[in-house]
């Protein structure tokens, strides 16, 4: 018999963290490697082996 649930999971997961990162870069709190961070932005995007984009923390915001 098939994992499907342990499947489902792990589907759930990797769309989960593309939407945390899209809404990060659609807030302005994250944005490309190599760029200055503004106010506001918390995070650097870049991408790994495998051609997925990765979010670093850089700083926090109090705000």
């Amino acid at each position: 018999m098939e994992n499907t649930e342990g499947d489902d999971a792990a589907l759930r997961e990797e769309a989960e963290k593309r939407r945390y990162t899209a809404d990060l870069i659609e807030r302005g709190e994250a944005v490309p490697e190599g760029t200055e961070l503004p106010p506001g932005a918390t995070h650097q995007t870049t991408t790994d082996e495998q051609g997925r984009t990765v979010v670093i923390r850089k700083r926090f915001s109090a705000g």
